[in-house]
């Protein structure tokens, strides 16, 4: 289908002009970088005015019934992420009583643990840590949840950088983990993090958060993109050795990539790419070798209230079938925008590049997949 120029695609690609109408009720989003600003040119993220909100109360959950969980679920916030998250999927989940929600457990001392429960999130102490200190917050609540339930491991369903948390816990020789989502993480780094780095250093500004701490800056370090320099010296040799032992983690835990799709997404190389979710593009949040899943029209914020990603991730560790295809959609509507904007949902590639606009980021496949 090649429809170019539609009121969609023309606001999608100017923030500028007044999007159509969507009957998709808007989600509360929290979110490490959400509200940078993006063009078809990087500019500097923008310190946003708006607080981080939860939708502590979900109005809209899936309409099928919840599945029966194998094996406790931990979920895993990001930078700058809080456990209340996962509020739509935990409600779901025990709707009914199909599962028990543990509640929220500290990552520093977990404290008592439900026995009966099935369901838990964790804390961290500070939600700007390094990978290192938060693998070690993760061992504490996962061996914390085994003891007390009699689990011999537990399924972690992580948001961006808690599924590079759960990466370096398993790189630590543990092997409590059974299955690992990664929803919207940055695996070759996210460009925003260098963005941010830029503003610290030249301008001697924090944007996220807005405050000045050893720590902040090395994780930040640790989610800028996984490039090299001019000398060949890794930007982040912190990912670079993550993901050269990619393998020894998959041998140790099944992994399923669920991807954003379909917002503009800035990168290194091309500028923007509408293969992302706004702060990770899509090549960054699925590595090779496993299955992976895209979202259309999520943002990184919003994308583990989408009920589709609810679908896929749970029926990945029910051992039920995954979608046929890779793209997923939470509406019909989303599905009629994707082919309206001029995408062939067979090959996940426009075919009519519109207003100017180039998806380069298909154009980059033969460049190598190092761009974040």
């Amino acid at each position: 289908m090649k429809i170019q120029g539609t009121p969609a695609l023309r606001a999608e690609l100017n923030p500028s002009l007044p999007k159509p109408p969507s009957e998709k009720p808007s989600r509360s989003e929290v979110d490490s970088f959400e509200h940078a600003e993006t063009s078809c040119l990087p500019r500097l993220p923008l310190p946003s005015t708006r607080k981080p909100e939860v939708n502590h109360k979900p109005t809209r959950l899936p309409a099928e019934p919840a599945p029966k969980l194998d094996r406790p679920v931990l979920f895993v916030h990001g930078y700058m992420g809080v456990p209340e998250e996962f509020q739509e999927m935990t409600s779901w989940l025990t709707r009914e009583g199909a599962n028990r929600d543990g509640g929220v457990l500290d990552g520093a001392d977990p404290g008592p643990v439900d026995p009966n429960a099935n369901l838990f999130a964790i804390r961290y102490t500070r939600p700007w840590q390094t990978m290192e200190t938060d693998a070690q917050e993760l061992h504490n609540v996962i061996e914390a949840i085994c003891k007390a339930t009699g689990a011999t491991g537990v399924d972690v369903v992580a948001h961006s950088k808690g599924a590079l948390d759960t990466r370096k816990y398993l790189m630590e020789s543990n092997e409590k983990v059974d299955h690992v989502v990664m929803i919207g993480t940055p695996n070759a780094g996210t460009f925003l993090a260098d963005v941010e780095l830029l503003i610290r250093d030249k301008l001697g500004i924090p944007v996220k958060p807005p405050i000045k701490d050893p720590e902040v800056q090395a994780a930040l370090n640790q989610l800028r993109a996984d490039r090299v320099d001019g000398g060949g010296i890794p930007r982040n040799p912190a990912l670079r050795e993550l993901n050269q032992n990619w393998e020894t983690q998959r041998n140790r835990a099944e992994f399923l990539a669920i991807t954003g799709n379909g917002i503009p997404t800035i990168n290194e190389v091309t500028g923007l790419t509408f293969l992302g979710d706004g702060t990770v593009t899509r090549r960054s949040a699925a590595p090779e070798g496993i299955p992976a899943r895209h979202a259309w029209f999520s943002t990184h914020g919003s994308l583990a209230g989408n009920h589709a990603v609810m679908r896929e991730t749970f029926a990945f560790l029910t051992g039920q079938p995954l979608s046929a295809t890779e793209d997923i959609f939470e509406t019909p509507e989303d599905r009629a925008r994707a082919m309206e904007m001029g995408l062939d949902l067979d090959t996940n590639v426009p075919v009519s590049p519109s207003e100017g606009f180039l998806l380069a980021e298909s154009a980059q496949e033969g460049r190598g997949k190092a761009d974040a």
